[in-house]
């Protein structure tokens, strides 16, 4: 793997629409597409304009599965309906990295991360989240946003 480049930024609360799914892992690329698909849908259906890329958050596969949950960050907050949740991401410190590559090998950053933090004597603050640069049939480009403190 490359050498890690880590920024540390202060970032400011922001309001998100989220989507929580559940889903095996041999369907997780799918289930995903389909998730930010309905997402999308949703934002146009109420007229509300996403202001960023769009990002995941998940805890650690369990038993086969992947819980995680879609976000699409908005300019003001959005009322939870329908099963789509109106929430916040919170502000403060996060340690950024770049993936450009196959998400199959993104594990290998979240551990070069979890290690930096370590080395750099910060820890976690909260889960981590995938942020999406790259649209459809592009280099995947993602961002991991690690909160720390």
């Amino acid at each position: 793997m490359p050498t890690l480049t880590v920024e540390v930024r202060d970032t400011k609360p922001q309001p998100y629409l989220g989507k929580r799914l559940r889903a095996p892992l041999t369907a997780v690329g799918s289930e995903v597409q389909a998730g930010f698909a309905s997402l999308y849908a949703r934002l146009t259906n109420i007229a509300v304009q996403p202001v960023g890329p769009p990002f995941l958050i998940a805890d650690a596969p369990k038993d086969g599965y992947l819980d995680m949950e879609l976000g699409a960050p908005c300019a003001r907050p959005v009322q939870a309906s329908d099963g789509f949740d109106g929430a916040m991401l919170p502000g403060g410190k996060v340690a950024v990295t770049v993936h450009r590559g196959a998400y199959d090998a993104i594990d290998k950053v979240y551990t070069a991360l979890a290690e930096w933090m370590s080395s750099n004597g910060v820890s976690p603050n909260g889960p981590p989240r995938e942020v999406y640069l790259s649209g459809p049939g592009e280099e995947p480009v993602t961002e991991l946003v690690w909160p720390i403190r």
